[in-house]
């Protein structure tokens, strides 16, 4: 009779593991750290979004299916088609259009300013030879009595017969009811705005 022969002893109670253990924590120290990176970019959005979302005050791209909204007007003031922007199936592009010299639109931005905020507005616009083009930001009385004074809180561009930018940044002292207009200046046989922006 052959004699079975009993199992070595350390194979009896070989409790190692079926893979390394090094191997197992790299694997969950890998898994940890790409978790972190993940909520760390999600929390990085967040915080990003809800600071671009507090610091724009007014965004505005005038097309024909919206039409001027919350703005207030003066004069001759219409939204007009233009091929200043990329139209599509849903929105026809378009800009605001000032007839005559006495003609301005507005949009009240804050009831109330904070003391001493900068605000920063930009917009194109388009004027023939002879005509201008004005951006002003303050107060909504100052910007109801015209002609607008000149002062860091204003800026005309002369007319080029082609579409120009301009930004104007001012700094409000005191709490006041906050407006940005537009105005059509000269000539100002059909002044054009569009893509304004307002932040702070």
């Amino acid at each position: 009779i052959k004699q079975i022969e009993n199992p070595p002893e350390d194979a009896e109670h070989d409790e190692s593991p079926p893979f390394p253990l090094e191997a197992v924590e790299s694997s969950d120290s890998s898994g940890v750290f790409f978790f972190l990176v993940i909520v760390c970019i999600g929390i990085a959005f967040v915080i990003a979004s809800c600071v671009s979302s507090a610091n724009k005050v007014l965004t505005e791209d005038f097309n024909q299916s919206a039409g001027l909204g919350s703005w207030r007007t003066n004069g001759d003031v219409t939204v007009i088609a233009d091929n200043h922007e990329i139209s599509n199936t849903k929105v026809i592009s378009g800009a605001v259009q000032l007839k005559g010299s006495e003609s301005y639109l507005f949009h009240v931005l804050s009831d109330k300013t904070d003391f001493d905020t900068l605000y920063t507005g930009s917009v194109w616009c388009k004027a023939p030879i002879g005509s201008r083009c004005r951006i002003f930001i303050g107060s909504l009385q100052e910007g109801l009595s015209r002609p607008i004074s000149e002062s860091d809180n204003t800026i005309p561009r002369d007319g080029t017969g082609r579409w120009e930018s301009m930004a104007v940044t001012v700094s409000i002292p005191r709490e006041t009811k906050l407006a940005l207009f537009l105005y059509a200046e000269g000539a100002a046989e059909s002044v054009l705005y569009d893509e304004v922006r307002v932040t702070k």
